[in-house]
């Protein structure tokens, strides 16, 4: 099944695969260089400066940009798949707690590229 997300959904969720033990989206602002590059590298776009307006309003925590993707990325999954296996794909967890997608990381494969991208690092990994 080929899930369809627009190129900055899709780097949300990208991001999210990358760090198996989650992100707090509180702190998503410690994730921005590597959000950024992942972006950059999917999408389309060259306009440096759209690029980073895009990323500026996700890891902004006033701004409800990245609510707004989750919810994209849940409806794409919703849309193809059975909810409990869909469960396992989407980006989840409680309000104000560690968000994550459960997908045995076993499963996961990406291309070099996207791997080649700094991993950002922080006190809960």
């Amino acid at each position: 099944i080929e899930i369809t997300l627009s190129s900055l959904a899709k780097a949300v969720y990208i991001l999210f695969l990358r760090h198996e033990k989650g992100i707090y989206l509180k702190r998503l602002f410690d994730y921005k260089n590597e959000l950024f590059e992942i972006y950059k590298l999917i999408s389309n776009r060259e306009n440096i400066q759209d690029l980073n307006e895009s990323i500026e309003a996700i890891v902004n925590p006033l701004n409800n940009s990245i609510h707004e993707k989750c919810s994209m990325i849940k409806r794409a999954f919703h849309a193809h798949m059975y909810c409990l296996l869909a469960e396992q794909y989407f980006i989840t967890g409680e309000r104000s707690k560690i968000k994550e997608i459960l997908l045995p990381r076993n499963l996961v494969t990406l291309p070099e590229s996207l791997n080649q991208i700094p991993k950002t690092i922080t006190i809960n990994e």
